[in-house]
């Protein structure tokens, strides 16, 4: 603190920098300075204060510059896996941007599919509807990426029964499954006891099952192959 006191009390003051000069110029015997030296000094300041001015415009256009590739820069997009849980599948995306990440949105034919972030950049999409999922990506600086992924039908449904008649000692069971299909291999009956049987004869181009008519009360579980089941309880009379 002390030299900077020193230059303050040390500094001229304007006359008497102002005598000093004219006497430099009497003793040099040149003609004397018209312009007051107040005036220069405020000119000089003046200047000074308009090169600071000027570098930080340059500094401005300097950074604006640089930052112009990130303008248009826009995120990658890429599936990390896929699960399926009957006939449920989600889909794991993966997301690299090096600017934040504003939105991510999922549509099937104009409706929105939920999409729930897992961890950073990693999403999990949940379709409930089959077909072209549009996923869009956007980033802060309104730059975006879209892809399709295919998502095949989604089957919510269980069989149907279309009839079901009695004859020669077996009970016939004509079933439908207008999604995955009917899983003729998974079909089985269970009676009170907890024991369970195949049937005795399946025809997938008749589209029926057929069971020996039973002394008991049986459950039937005919399921698809997206896991839904259909149960059907025959109770003897």
């Amino acid at each position: 603190m002390s030299i900077f006191k020193k230059k303050e009390k040390d500094a001229l003051d304007a006359a008497v920098a102002g005598q000093m000069l004219q006497n430099i110029f009497d003793v040099c015997e040149v003609e004397p300075n018209t312009v007051p030296l107040d005036e220069l000094e405020s000119y000089s300041n003046y200047r000074k204060d308009r090169f600071f001015l000027q570098k930080v415009i340059l500094v401005v256009i300097m950074l604006l510059f640089l930052a112009i590739p990130f303008m248009f820069m826009g995120p990658s997009i890429s599936v990390l896996e896929q699960e399926t849980a009957g006939s449920h599948p989600t889909f794991h995306l993966g997301v690299d941007s090096v600017l934040p990440i504003t939105s991510v949105k999922a549509t099937i034919d104009g409706q929105n599919v939920p999409v729930y972030e897992k961890e950073k950049k990693v999403y999990s999409i949940e379709p409930e509807i089959g077909g072209e999922m549009l996923v869009t990506v956007t980033c802060v600086n309104n730059q975006y990426t879209s892809d399709t992924i295919h998502v095949s039908t989604i089957d919510r449904e269980v069989p149907v029964v279309v009839k079901d008649t009695v004859s020669d000692g077996y009970i016939y069971v004509y079933v439908r499954d207008e999604g995955s299909g009917i899983d003729y291999g998974k079909i089985y009956a269970q009676n009170a006891d907890g024991d369970k049987f195949k049937p005795d004869k399946i025809d997938k181009k008749e589209g029926y099952i057929a069971f020996r008519y039973p002394k008991s009360s049986i459950n039937i579980f005919i399921p698809d192959k997206s896991e839904n089941q259909l149960q059907l309880a025959l109770t003897l009379k």
